[in-house]
């Protein structure tokens, strides 16, 4: 029950962490392109890095939890100080630095925004499986490219819904436009990353046969099914909204969503993937 409840703290700390990290960038890129949504993009955003820095430190707390089997963990500072100085206090105090450069940032500072967007990230290389690899400098260059790419495209799909339903048809086609260029670049380096720390973390193919296997081998599916999306909003949605044809706005709105939910699911996998399981 500790190990679930905590699980899904870590779960939800990652879309919220990642929406306030994704939005941001989002602001950072296209904010200046925008006539009505900046103002609610950036609030969602504050909401998003509040809601973030506060499920941080719930898991944190369910953390010392888990280390004493039961919630009475809780209240036992000997746990806490314990956890506070390993690299889980480590990545915690990193990321609600960072956190707190989003949200100064994004009160009008392009340049605390990216700083803090980048502190977040980096904090996910000071955990985790890659930290005792041999090849650590190595994974933790490509945990930094997968992660920053995961907060590019994740960050940006709400803000689009925005853009989509509230700017002109021809002010959204041109955001969506630029967006899918910058991404025809980040997508693949999100899935090469992707697929070498794959290859330098998992042992070999009989991984697939255990708990961890299957949820990376479902992650994997989701991306596969959202690459499809993509293709169909840059190939097909975009261009139908410049030309202003019926109904293409309320298509695209419905497969950006569709985005959305599948990389909140990939996230929730990949929490309880690493936090309860090991590629060993």
């Amino acid at each position: 029950m500790v190990d679930a409840v905590a699980v899904l703290a870590r779960a939800l700390s990652f879309i919220a962490l990642f929406q306030a990290a994704g939005g941001a960038l989002f602001v950072t890129l296209f904010g200046s392109r925008l006539a009505v949504c900046t103002a609610r993009i950036k609030q969602v955003g504050r909401i998003a890095t509040v809601g973030a820095a506060l499920l941080l430190m719930v898991h944190f707390a369910l953390e010392t939890a888990r280390l004493a089997g039961n919630f009475s963990g809780l209240w036992d500072r000997q746990l806490q100080q314990l956890l506070w100085q390993s690299a889980l206090g480590t990545s915690l105090r990193l990321q609600l630095a960072g956190l707190l450069l989003v949200l100064v940032g994004l009160y009008g500072s392009r340049t605390l925004s990216v700083l803090g967007i980048l502190v977040v990230v980096a904090a996910f290389a000071t955990l985790g499986h890659t930290v005792d690899h041999p090849h650590r400098a190595v994974l933790a260059a490509l945990l930094v490219i997968h992660l920053l790419s995961i907060v590019f495209w994740f960050g940006a799909l709400w803000p689009l819904r925005q853009v989509v339903m509230r700017e002109t048809p021809a002010s959204a086609a041109a955001v969506l436009e630029r967006f899918s260029r910058l991404a025809i670049w980040i997508v693949p380096a999100l899935l090469l990353a992707g697929a070498t720390l794959v290859v330098l973390l998992v042992p070999g193919l009989a991984v697939f046969a255990t708990p961890y296997g299957e949820l990376l081998l479902a992650k994997m599916l989701g991306f596969a099914v959202l690459m499809y999306f993509a293709a169909l909003n840059k190939l097909r949605l975009t261009p139908a909204l410049g030309r202003n044809d019926v109904g293409a706005a309320q298509r695209l709105r419905r497969t950006l969503l569709l985005e959305y939910l599948l990389i909140g699911a990939v996230l929730v996998i990949t929490a309880f993937m690493t936090g309860l399981y090991s590629p060993d």
